[in-house]
């Protein structure tokens, strides 16, 4: 039997898990009861409380997401708006103001822009920042990358020549850098993909995947959320040599997962409410919780 603990605990609910690489950190999205539209970025010790957690992004209402750890774990990646004349960065889906890339360091707050796309640009969901300095992000249906410290942004993975019809999401480097794997969307089927950079190749790995992103275990497992029905949705271990996978956790709404040091831990979020009505409305009952993966079976 594996260990499952619950992590958080706020009024509305958290999502989206991502432990920093140094694994002293845990970021996660945070929905307040103040500002239920908002999507704030929060960030607590590993070792700590929720009591120990502190509001990074979104304080003031803004909405901020698709956020990545940089390699060094001193920077948090996502996406926002351009930014306003008083200098305040604004979140919108549809409007005359971008979508852009930026980074904020977590000791100094700083808040650096990386992208100047034009007006009017809606970017995906999703950054991952990879160990050769590239961060990651969707993009007119293709995958793109900018440099950690801002400049051009280029093309990585021509999806739409090579998959026509499928719309990439949630773009998650490999440990090594070589490959990227996304979440493809057709009109009937969400499936995880891998992109091998070097020989261009782009394979479906699993099927039947849920609406958020996968992350690395190691170079050959990746972490991703499978649908189980309506009102059901368990965490899965997917091997990409074999495509195949193994189910870490069932019963409840568990969506996006994430390993933590060295993958001792994997941290996802939960909603122990499975009725639709609860879980579809703003997040409402998803909280973060941690299984101990160390001497597990596989």
């Amino acid at each position: 039997m594996r260990q499952i603990t619950q992590v958080t605990s706020g009024p509305i609910g958290e999502i989206g898990p991502l432990c920093s690489p140094d694994g002293h950190y845990l970021a996660f999205e945070y929905f307040s009861p103040e500002r239920p539209n908002a999507v704030q970025v929060w960030l607590m010790p590993t070792k700590g409380e929720f009591s120990d957690a502190i509001s990074l992004l979104g304080s003031e209402g803004s909405y901020y997401g698709e956020i990545s750890w940089s390699p060094d774990s001193a920077w948090l990646s996502f996406v926002g708006g351009s930014v306003e004349a008083s200098g305040v960065i604004s979140r919108v889906r549809v409007g005359p103001i971008s979508e852009q890339v930026f980074k904020i360091n977590l000791a100094s707050r700083k808040l650096t822009q990386l992208t100047n796309l034009p007006r009017g640009t809606s970017l995906g969901a999703g950054t991952s920042w990879s160990k050769h300095g590239q961060i990651a992000f969707q993009m007119e249906d293709d995958i793109y990358v900018v440099p950690q410290n801002g400049g051009a942004v280029a093309k990585l993975v021509d999806v739409k020549a090579k998959l026509p019809g499928v719309s990439p999401f949630f773009p998650s480097w490999s440990p090594d850098g070589s490959r990227i794997a996304f979440v493809g969307r057709t009109a009937r089927e969400h499936s995880l993909y891998v992109a091998d950079l070097r020989s261009h190749r782009i394979e479906r790995i699993f099927s039947d995947v849920g609406d958020d992103g996968p992350s690395w275990l190691d170079d050959n497992r990746i972490l991703s959320s499978r649908v189980d029905g309506q009102s059901r949705s368990s965490i899965w271990v997917v091997s990409v040599r074999e495509k195949s996978g193994v189910r870490l956790t069932q019963g409840f709404y568990d969506v996006s997962p994430m390993g933590c040091i060295n993958g001792d831990y994997v941290y996802f979020a939960r909603n122990t409410d499975i009725s639709q009505s609860q879980w579809a409305s703003l997040m409402q009952g998803f909280h973060i919780w941690r299984v101990h993966m160390r001497n597990s079976p596989p």
